[in-house]
C-alpha cells in the first residue's frame, strides 16, 4: 500500500456476505487453494477478486501463501465486526431500550438507569463505559408477563400494588391467597367488563364456602380496590420490586413488552403515581352495590 486507506472502501470490502466470510476467515488464517472458494460459496474468480481488494487496503497479508489478518485486519475485526455480532445476538433487548426511551411512561432518569441495567445482560456491554446497575429482566409475551406476575406477587412479604389493563383468573387467585396472608393489596383495575378482580369477590359472596374471604376481602382497609382507564399496566411489591408494561403507542391495546426490576425510587415512584390514580372504595351495607370509580388483576381477553 502506498496510501492511507480511507473507512468508506474499508467497509465496502466487507459489505457483502461472501467478502465477510472471507475477511473472518484469515482472522485464523488460512491457506489459498482451490478448496477454499467452494468453502465460502465463490467461484475462483469471485474469491480471488475479494481477496485481492483486502489484501490492497491492508485488511490480509500474504506470507508464504498463508493469508491472516495484519494489524489493522485485526482492529477492524475485534473493534468492528465482533461487536456488531455480540449486538445483533442481543437485537431484542436493544429495540426494547429505544421504545423504553421513546415512552412518555418512565421519567428520563429511571429510563436511563433501567436501560443501563438491560444493557447489563446483553454481549455489548463491554463495549460500553458505564457504571450499571441491578439486573433487569425483559418479558417479551403475554404469557410470561402472567408467570413473572404470578411470582412476583407470590413474593410479597407486606404490601402489593398492582394497576392492570388485563385479567387473569390464576392471579386473582394469588392476590386473594395473599390476603389470607396479610398482605396489603391496592388494586386499579382497567377491565371495564364484568370479568374482573370485583367481579370475582362478587361472585365469591355467593359461594358459602367462599363467602367469609370475599366479605372480609371487600371490608378490610387492608384491600383498597378501585377501576380506573389506564395506558400501561405496572405492579410494585414491597416497595422495591417492580414490573411495568412498555406499550407501543401505534398498538396501544396490544401486549408489547414489559421489564421487571429491582429498584426502590422507581418502585416510589410508581406508588406514588399509584396514588393519584386510585380513587377510595365507597363502602355500602349491601355489599353487591359497591360502587367504584373507573385496577385489576391480569387477564387477556
Amino acid at each position: 500500500m502506498t496510501t492511507v486507506p480511507k473507512i468508506g472502501p474499508i467497509l465496502a470490502a466487507l459489505a457483502d456476505e461472501y467478502s465477510l466470510k472471507l475477511f473472518k476467515l484469515a482472522s485464523t488464517g488460512f491457506r489459498g487453494g482451490p478448496s477454499v472458494p467452494e468453502k465460502i460459496g465463490l467461484t475462483k474468480k469471485q474469491f480471488y477478486s475479494r481477496l485481492q481488494t483486502q489484501v490492497k487496503l491492508g485488511l490480509v497479508d500474504r506470507t508464504g501463501g498463508f493469508y491472516k489478518h495484519t494489524s489493522l485486519g485485526s482492529i477492524v475485526n475485534n473493534m468492528q465486526i465482533k461487536p456488531l455480532e455480540e449486538s445483533l445476538i442481543d437485537y431484542w433487548n436493544l429495540i426494547a431500550i429505544d421504545e423504553l426511551r421513546r415512552s412518555k411512561i418512565i421519567p428520563q432518569e429511571e429510563q436511563e438507569k433501567i436501560a443501563k441495567s438491560i444493557l447489563n445482560e446483553t454481549k455489548p456491554t463491554k463495549h460500553f463505559n458505564q457504571d450499571f446497575g441491578q439486573p433487569t429482566k425483559i418479558i417479551y409475551t403475554y404469557g410470561d408477563l402472567v408467570n413473572s406476575t404470578l411470582r412476583l406477587i407470590e413474593s410479597a412479604r407486606t404490601e402489593i400494588f398492582l394497576a392492570s389493563k388485563y385479567y387473569e383468573p390464576s392471579i386473582s387467585l394469588s392476590l386473594i391467597g395473599k390476603f389470607g396472608k396479610g398482605v396489603s393489596l391496592n388494586i386499579l383495575d382497567d377491565n371495564p367488563s364484568g370479568t374482573s378482580f370485583a367481579s370475582r369477590l362478587q361472585a365469591a359472596l355467593d359461594d358459602p364456602a367462599t363467602q367469609p374471604l370475599a366479605k372480609a376481602m371487600l371490608e378490610s382497609p387492608k384491600v383498597r380496590l378501585s377501576r380506573r382507564a389506564l395506558e400501561y399496566s405496572f405492579i410494585v411489591v414491597d416497595g422495591e420490586y417492580c414490573g411495568i408494561e412498555i406499550v407501543n403507542p401505534l398498538t396501544p391495546q396490544e401486549f408489547n413488552f414489559a421489564v421487571e426490576f429491582k429498584d426502590e425510587e422507581l418502585s416510589r415512584r410508581l406508588i406514588g403515581f399509584f396514588e393519584k390514580l386510585m380513587t377510595p372504595k365507597i363502602r355500602t351495607q349491601n355489599t353487591s352495590n359497591i360502587k367504584y370509580d373507573t385496577v385489576p388483576s391480569l387477564e387477556k381477553q
